[in-house]
């Protein structure tokens, strides 16, 4: 059973100093994480055990934070076990720190709830203002950077770019992004730049199609190239892909699956055809007779304004 333990505590935990215990959070196992390692995240600036206040229901809960270069980790921990469990991870670009009262601050974000923090004393709430407010800074003057960095990767014509693309989107920030964490899903089995048609669409549009053990992500770019925006999830194990190429030199197949209109990707080249019809093609049977998780019912892709779907 998971028990929370207080600031005043956490910093001697286990007998470790503030630094071994950091060098704990970056090499032992965090219940709950996923995706990439940990060390990915690069260097702890600053960590330390406070106070997290839920502003609607008033409740306090102990988090040790752990904050990076580009993000915010949260972490809970489980006393008996020994263990941190992992509670949220916020990237740094785009949050605004406000200070509220004493030893208090405000964390809010366009991607995530406004989070109350009560550090445990003085000296933590000034180390924590003289590291947060300017890494956040830094993140955003950083950003530009990023966005020209995903203008030079798409297309992703390339095997080097290809993998810096899937470093790219488990490190950043991805627009109307909705449930469990991208970082989170595990790791990435293939990834490449398809044309995508929707039944009700005459047209294909350009779409980032991300494979991951359990779940096909599907992204979109802004016309310039400079954000990722999320267009819908489908669970890999209701899905599969017939062939409906019916012209030569046409690399086209059908995804289709319960609940769910038929969606027709073309791919650039043969080599990405060939990859995205061997991982999501399933053997010549009733989809209806596929595994179905119903606590997780398909994700389509949204319908936006802008789009024609």
């Amino acid at each position: 059973m998971e028990k929370l333990i207080g600031p005043e505590q956490v910093d001697a935990f286990w007998g470790k100093s503030h630094r071994d215990l950091e060098n704990f959070i970056c090499t032992k196992p965090i219940k709950g994480w996923e995706g990439e390692d940990i060390r990915s995240l690069g260097e702890i600036v600053w960590s330390s055990s406070t106070i997290l206040l839920d502003q609607h229901t008033e409740e306090e809960s102990w988090r040790h934070l752990v904050l990076f270069p580009l993000h915010l980790l949260i972490l809970s921990v489980d006393e008996e076990k020994q263990m941190f469990i992992y509670q949220g991870l916020l990237p740094l670009s785009g949050i605004s720190v406000r200070i509220l009262r004493k030893n208090t601050f405000e964390i809010t974000g366009s991607m995530f709830e406004s989070r109350i923090i009560v550090c445990s004393n003085e000296e933590e709430f000034r180390i924590w203002m003289s590291h947060l407010p300017r890494r956040v800074k830094k993140a955003s003057l950083y950003r530009p950077q990023i966005q020209q960095k995903l203008a030079m990767l798409i297309p992703c014509d390339e095997t080097w770019k290809r993998q810096e693309l899937e470093k790219y989107l488990l490190q950043n920030p991805i627009q109307g992004w909705e449930g469990t964490p991208i970082q989170h899903l595990g790791n990435i089995v293939y990834l490449s730049i398809v044309q995508i048609r929707f039944a009700h669409s005459q047209r294909f549009e350009e779409r980032i199609m991300v494979l991951f053990p359990d779940d096909l992500v599907i992204l979109s770019t802004d016309d310039q190239k400079t954000t990722v925006q999320y267009e819908g999830r489908l669970p890999t194990q209701s899905i599969r892909a017939l062939e409906r190429s019916a012209r030569v030199g046409h690399l086209e197949f059908e995804i289709t699956g319960e609940m769910m209109e038929p969606v027709k990707v073309s791919c650039a080249k043969p080599g990405e055809y060939k990859k995205w019809f061997f991982h999501l093609q399933k053997p010549d049977y009733s989809i209806n007779t596929l595994p179905f998780n119903r606590e997780r019912p398909p994700c389509l892709p949204k319908k936006r304004k802008s789009c024609h779907y």
